[in-house]
């Protein structure tokens, strides 16, 4: 009897012990995905029963961004309304570096607003006047004295509610390429009399998600905006930014991304160009020494010079 109560005893001893030693079940981390669909209502139903958190809908392309795990996310992939799931990390964009005086001479964006090569004043109404431009970047710094006269902040996809401001730089250094005024100190930009809107999707690091690009350039399309500018790089794919260029979605056409546009004008410099709604996109290039390029209309209503080569 003593034998049976000292084994029963260490069994309890040992179950207790088991318990403390045992690790503790490690939760499946959360992370983003972005989840195209045909039926927003019916997938926004199986989103919540697979347990997932809904952060927001983008809407034109019918695009839910959702929180949860991987696995639950994943397993959406095959229902009949899911047309793709996919990662949505939140660096998986990053800003690019350019050089603001360099860009501007190269695609002799002085000629057009100040009537010369090497001009240095803007005549009044040849620097963009009336042209709202959204820099889809790291915000704006507004209060920046090259860009405050027409620079408004827009909207805010990093801390949704906050003004966008510019806190890492790269934002305010590209709105100044593309606006900066004729204010008689600093540089002139490419447009200097255009209207600069800031859109932040990326943070402090320079970072930010695919979501957060995709509604901004929706952000974009929805207010106005006649050009959107993104200088921008990816560490993958994604197809809900896809979704917004050409076929069904009509937003982004050729020209946004020069490897797949027309070369035009092969002779002197390659290049590439497109056309979208009249415009002719031309992207002016950053290798320093590569010859300008004066490339006929074809057709295009008007030209609209692109100082970057990289794009999404």
């Amino acid at each position: 009897m003593r034998k049976l109560c000292f084994m029963l005893r260490s069994a309890v001893l040992f179950g207790l012990l088991a318990l403390v030693w045992a690790p503790a079940a490690v939760a499946a981390p959360e992370t983003r995905h972005i989840i195209g669909v045909t039926d927003v209502p019916a997938a926004l139903q199986a989103i919540q029963a697979a347990g997932l958190s809904v952060i927001g809908v983008i809407p034109l392309i019918d695009a839910i961004v959702v929180r949860g795990s991987e696995e639950a996310a994943k397993g959406l992939a095959n229902a009949p309304f899911v047309r793709y799931v996919e990662a949505d990390p939140p660096d998986a964009v990053w800003t690019q570096e350019d050089t603001l005086v360099y860009g501007v001479d190269n695609i002799d964006a002085e000629v057009v607003w100040g009537g010369a090569e090497n001009a240095t004043n803007v005549i009044p109404g040849k620097g963009g006047a009336g042209i709202n431009v959204a820099v889809i970047d790291t915000g704006i710094d507004c209060g920046h004295p090259d860009l405050s006269p027409n620079c408004v902040y827009g909207v805010n996809y990093v801390t949704p509610g906050q003004i966008p401001f510019d806190d890492y730089g790269h934002g305010t250094h590209v709105a100044g390429i593309v606006g900066a005024r004729d204010n008689g100190v600093g540089v002139i930009g490419v447009a200097p009399e255009a209207a600069l809107y800031a859109v932040k999707v990326l943070n402090s690091s320079g970072s930010g998600s695919w979501s957060a690009v995709a509604s901004g350039i929706v952000w974009a399309t929805q207010n106005g905006m006649d050009v959107i500018n993104m200088s921008l790089g990816g560490t993958t794919f994604s197809q809900a930014v896809a979704d917004l260029r050409g076929g069904q979605r009509g937003l982004l056409q050729h020209g946004a991304l020069p490897r797949e546009a027309a070369r035009v004008d092969g002779d002197r410099g390659g290049g590439s160009a497109g056309s979208l709604g009249g415009v002719l996109l031309d992207r002016a290039g950053s290798g320093r020494g590569r010859p300008r390029r004066r490339h006929p209309l074809h057709g295009a209503d008007r030209i609209v010079h692109i100082v970057r080569s990289e794009w999404l």
